[in-house]
């Protein structure tokens, strides 16, 4: 555009010499001959030609500034959206990094978490509570999962009192049902003292223990079952004992054989240390994986 405005700049100047020497050389005619009509037409042609191209100058520098004030407006739209990208880029970075897994920690763990249990827990109360710094324990050998003696309350007497004076904890182990081995005096785990667990537990957190014993494990049999059935009916989780010994492969270096010693023939404590690390790091894994999801 630029080079097309000079030429027409130095036509404009090259018609008006023209017309000078045009007007100059008609000047020195006039002295010598009179000038014809159709000469001065010419001449009235021309210089009106050059003029008006002249004129046309300023239109056509007005459309260049026109044309090039919407280059302008395109570069600043384009330029708004890579600006709203970056920010948004950077409220995603802030959010990530304020997203942070905070992972409970055992003594917090224990805090929160009572233990109802028989003769095992009995045996491994000071390694669980070193595991769990704070937890609430209740243990006694002998103990089961229903009813029994007052000297010797059972699991649910246990859980109703705790829960009655408002000591209960948010998560609860029940580690019982050893000492229920189907017998008159002690029944095997039934639907309904897992209805009354139910309703005193209420929505909190609780974890059933399955029972094993290593002459005779068929001897669980029936209560495995229940405790199973009962925690997918009510949203338990299962720590399953009986499944974790059997797993290893030797049974006989975790589980304590008492041959005749053993009241009832029940071999079912666990041995020192092997068996009593089992039962605790069994108890602890479970609870620490479910803090991880809390």
């Amino acid at each position: 555009m630029k080079k097309q405005l000079k030429k027409q700049r130095a036509l404009v100047c090259l018609s008006s010499l023209l017309a000078v020497i045009l007007i100059f050389a008609t000047g020195c005619g006039e002295r010598a001959s009179a000038p014809s009509e159709d000469t001065e037409i010419a001449e009235e042609t021309e210089l009106t030609g050059a003029f008006a191209g002249a004129s046309a100058m300023p239109e056509e520098v007005e459309e260049l500034v026109v044309m090039e004030e919407p280059e302008r407006e395109t570069e600043v739209e384009t330029e708004e959206p890579e600006s709203e990208e970056a920010e948004e880029t950077e409220e995603t970075e802030t959010e990530t990094e304020t997203e942070e897994t905070v992972e409970k920690t055992p003594a917090e763990v224990g805090a929160q978490t009572t233990i109802i249990g028989d003769s095992i827990t009995w045996m491994t109360e000071d390694m669980l509570k070193a595991a769990f710094p704070g937890v609430d324990i209740y243990c006694q050998g002998g103990k089961v999962f229903d009813y029994r003696v007052p000297e010797n309350p059972g699991g649910l007497e246990v859980i109703g009192t705790l829960a009655a004076n408002g000591t209960l904890r948010d998560t609860i182990v029940f580690a019982l049902g050893t000492n229920n081995r189907d017998s008159v005096q002690t029944p095997a785990l039934n639907e309904s003292m897992f209805e009354v667990l139910h309703q005193i537990a209420g929505d909190r957190t609780l974890f059933l223990v399955t029972n094993y014993d290593l002459r005779h494990p068929e001897t669980y049999d029936r209560n495995n079952a229940a405790i199973r059935a009962a925690a997918g009916k009510y949203g338990w989780n299962v720590i399953d004992w009986a499944g974790i010994v059997e797993g290893t492969g030797n049974p006989e270096k975790y589980i304590l054989d008492e041959g005749a010693a053993a009241v009832g023939d029940m071999q079912v404590h666990p041995t020192d240390p092997d068996g009593k690390n089992l039962w605790v790091s069994s108890i602890k894994d479970a609870l620490m994986e479910n803090a991880g999801k809390e």
